[in-house]
C-alpha cells in the first residue's frame, strides 16, 4: 500500500498569493482552513490533505502541482 504525502511549496504559495492580491490569512479563509493550519503547512510542520491542497490551489487559481509537491511512499505492513 502507498501513502500520499502532500507538501506545500511555500515560495510558490507566496508568489501566487501576491499575484492574486491576497494575504496568507486570506488564502486560508477562502480555502476554508484555519490560518494556523496554513502557517503550519508553509513551515513544513504539517502536510496537506488532498481536499485542503485542492481548496488552496482553487483559491489561488493555479494547478495543485504548482503549489504542492505530491509524493507516494510505501507503507510498512505490520502484521502480528
Amino acid at each position: 500500500m502507498r501513502k500520499m504525502k502532500i507538501m506545500m511549496k511555500p515560495e510558490a504559495v507566496l508568489k501566487h498569493t501576491a499575484r492574486r492580491g491576497l494575504t496568507i490569512y486570506g488564502v486560508a479563509l477562502h480555502a476554508g482552513i484555519s490560518p494556523t493550519h496554513m502557517y503550519n503547512m508553509m513551515s513544513g510542520r504539517r502536510n496537506a490533505s488532498p481536499r485542503v491542497a485542492l481548496a488552496i490551489a482553487k483559491t489561488l487559481r493555479v494547478d495543485v502541482t504548482d503549489v504542492f509537491d505530491i509524493t507516494y511512499q510505501a507503507q510498512d505492513r505490520h502484521e502480528a
